[in-house]
This record gives structure tokens, sequence and C-alpha cells, in this order.
């Protein structure tokens, strides 16, 4: 499925804050490390969805 930029962001931005929700997403103590792994469940998704491999290396 692709969709447009900004419908994709909003996706993403909504699955990643419920896996963050459910403890998807793997915590460390380092918070540099959390963030790290946040941003590429984000990234990953918003790929994803727009079908835009270039779109891998978002700043988000």
């Amino acid at each position: 499925m692709k969709l447009k930029p900004t419908y994709a962001y909003d996706c993403a931005k909504q699955f990643t804050i419920t896996a963050l929700e459910h403890s998807m997403i793997t915590s460390s103590t380092d918070p540099k490390e959390s963030a790290q792994n946040i941003a590429d469940f984000f990234q990953t998704v918003y790929t994803s969805l727009t079908g835009d491999e270039s779109a891998q290396n978002l700043d988000t």
C-alpha cells in the first residue's frame, strides 16, 4: 500500500504512539538508544506505507 507522505507520516506517528503504549518498542537504560529504537520504528513504518526507500534517512 502506498500513501501520500502526509498521510503516511500521520499513520506512522499513530502506530509509533500505540507501539510505545503497548511496550512493543525495545527500551533501554540509555535514552539515546531508546530514542534511536523509536526513530527506527517510525522510519520503518513510514517507509513501508510510502514505498519510498529513500525515506529511510528521515530526521524524525
